[in-house]
């Protein structure tokens, strides 16, 4: 079975629109060994099920060359994205006009990539925009709670272990303004 995060997922979709590990690592406010290992990993993993890379490296400072499977997964990657932003948005006109995402300190910048695309349709709509941070240990346990309309963050590892009661601080604001 593929174990595929969403910060995995993340990466590999601004890798493909990026060109290389070290431009997304940018983008990503990341250490480009830090995007190159994701890249290690998915390539280990898609190679162990499907007998292919996901990418292939073509030299220093040269963009990588997504293969076949490569580019199929990141179709269903922005697939699945959409599919979640829909789901935002269904969410939105079945609960009210506060939209209460619970997020990881990892897909924050994926978040605000993703306010470009969505502020117009909230703006329309007057919603307001609430991004609660949480962190990933905490993060079952916060989604059972119930207080948010829907969350993005990578599944803690069955190993992990709770030393601390959850930490979360949360930003709000209206659709009129982009958050900074």
């Amino acid at each position: 079975m593929l174990d595929l995060t969403w910060d995995q997922m993340r990466t590999l979709v601004v890798v493909h629109e990026e060109g290389t590990a070290l431009a997304a690592a940018r983008l990503l406010g990341r250490e480009q060994s830090s995007v190159q290992k994701q890249l290690d990993i998915l390539n280990r993993n898609f190679q162990a099920l499907t007998g292919e890379l996901v990418v292939v490296k073509q030299g220093r400072g040269r963009d990588l060359l997504f293969t076949p499977t490569g580019l199929e997964v990141v179709d269903r990657i922005r697939s699945t994205f959409s599919d979640w932003l829909q789901g935002i948005a269904n969410s939105r006109r079945r609960l009210g006009s506060t939209l209460t995402v619970g997020t990881t300190e990892f897909t924050l910048p994926f978040l605000a990539r993703v306010w470009e695309r969505v502020e117009p349709e909230l703006m329309a709509r007057e919603v307001e925009l609430k991004v609660v941070h949480v962190r990933t240990r905490d993060f079952r346990q916060r989604l059972d709670s119930n207080r948010w309309t829907c969350c993005a963050g990578d599944w803690p590892r069955r190993s992990a272990t709770v030393r601390s009661p959850p930490s979360t601080t949360s930003w709000s604001g209206t659709a009129k303004a982009s958050p900074s």
